[in-house]
This record gives structure tokens, sequence and C-alpha cells, in this order.
């Protein structure tokens, strides 16, 4: 049912002039439709808002929409002219650290985001031989487990380990309680060791987040964990660039100016 700016704005607590102003352009998006003068109801793209949906954008609406996160883009000068992180700049110490140490509530919001089923279904479709061959997969740095809740349903012979830090870890419970057993949480730092023991390690969007030598030291002990055996393999998944035609990939090219101005 259509709902004019004043009722929304009382429900929202917002100046009803200035909300209709929003709500005006984001018809513009197609997120609304102002169906007679004044009231406005949500189009179907308000499902992607919604936290039930495979495809939902709701933790990365929240996640963007936060000011510790959009703040630091205001810096962007400053790192094209030094290439030094803007966020780092502006707040002292790294992205993570950061966060861990000052904003816990984004951290949830920002590992609900990393969970977001729909960027790991297409590592359970690709991968296919693989996973049906394999045993025992390790996620090396895998949030609250999204990748390996989507591996065990869609390969159910296969046994997971999410590897991640303490507190990331304990978040990732419930996909745990959900596996009858198949799924095992490993709390750690993936600087300083990983598991062994499994068939497939994975690295989905883990690299992206570090520069050159941090990336080496989570590749080597990588590798320390793979020793001893001639059949585990490690799986990378990270956006690829291509230099020679950038306009090609807005989504890649968007997330490395991303990275720069994170982490």
């Amino acid at each position: 049912m259509p709902k004019s700016t004043r009722e929304l704005a009382t429900a929202s607590g917002a100046h009803p002039a200035a909300l209709q102003r929003l709500l005006r352009t984001l018809t513009c998006a197609q997120i609304v439709t102002e169906v007679q003068q004044d009231h406005f109801i949500l189009t179907p793209l308000r499902t992607c808002l919604q936290t039930t949906v495979s495809y939902s954008v709701h933790a990365a609406a929240l996640m963007w929409g936060d000011p510790f996160l959009w703040k630091s883009f205001g810096n962007l000068e400053q790192t094209i002219r030094t290439g030094q992180t803007a966020f780092d700049t502006q707040f002292g110490m790294s992205f993570f650290e950061y966060q861990q140490k000052y904003k816990p509530d984004f951290c949830t919001t920002y590992n609900a985001c990393m969970n977001a089923s729909s960027r790991h279904v297409e590592v359970a479709k690709t991968y296919t031989t693989g996973f049906a061959n394999a045993h025992h997969v390790l996620d090396v740095g895998g949030g609250l487990g999204g990748l390996l809740h989507i591996l065990l349903k869609q390969y159910p012979h296969l046994r997971g380990t999410l590897y991640d830090l303490p507190h990331v870890v304990a978040d990732a419970q419930p996909f745990k309680e959900n596996n009858n057993g198949r799924y095992a949480l490993i709390s750690g730092n993936i600087f300083e060791s990983v598991p062994s023991g499994a068939d497939i390690y994975i690295l989905s969007h883990v690299l992206m987040d570090h520069d050159d030598e941090k990336a080496r030291i989570i590749l080597r002990n990588c590798r320390r964990a793979m020793s001893g055996t001639t059949t585990t393999c490690l799986l990378i998944v990270e956006i690829m660039l291509n230099n020679t035609n950038a306009s090609s990939n807005q989504t890649g090219h968007l997330s490395d100016l991303t990275m720069l101005v994170l982490t």
C-alpha cells in the first residue's frame, strides 16, 4: 500500500521535505515508485535488502553506509599522490586492527557482508570435479562460513573446517550446528599458521585485503600445511583485473580502488 512522505517521515523520524527529496531521487534508481503525488511504494528491488534471500545486499548496505568506512574515501587524493593507504593515514592503524579494537559492531556487519551467499555460489559450481573427489575442505580466513555451508550442502560427502580469528569463529557457530558433525571450527591467525590435514585449502577473497608481503606469509603457511602430500591443492578465489580492457570490468576495478583506500 502506498505511503505518503509524511507517514514515512513519522515512522522513520525523518524531516518530511528532506525525505521527499530522497524518495524522488530513489525513484531514479528504481528502488521506489511514486504512484501518485507524494505517495510511494517499494519496487521488487526491495527484496535485495531482505536478509532471507540468497542475493541479499542487506549487510553490504549497512557496511557501506557506515561513516567509519566511507570517510576514508575523503583521503583518496592523498592516497593517489603518495601511495599510502587512506585508512591507515586517517586512523593510525590498519582497517582490520581498528575495527577489531574500536568497532566490534562494524566487525559483525563486515563479516556478514563477506558471508553473503551470492559471492560463493560460483565457487561451488566451477570446481565441481575437485570437490567431488575431495574428502576434507579447509576454508582459510573463511569468515562466518558461508562458502563452506554451500559446499557441504552441495557435496554431502565432504567435511569442512573453518579457520579464522577467534572473534570471527565465535560468530560462525550456527553454521556448525546445522551440518551434522561435518563442520569443524578452528580459531587461529593465518599469519602464524594454518591447520594441516585437508584435501583442498581455500583462500576466497583473502589475499586482496593484504599487501604483497603479508600475502606471501599467508601462502607460505598454506604451503607448510599442505606439505607431505602430492594430492592436496590450494584454491584461490579473487577478482581478476584485465589490464588491457579496464572498461569491461567495472566491479573489479572498483574493488581494486577500494582496497587501495582501505587496506
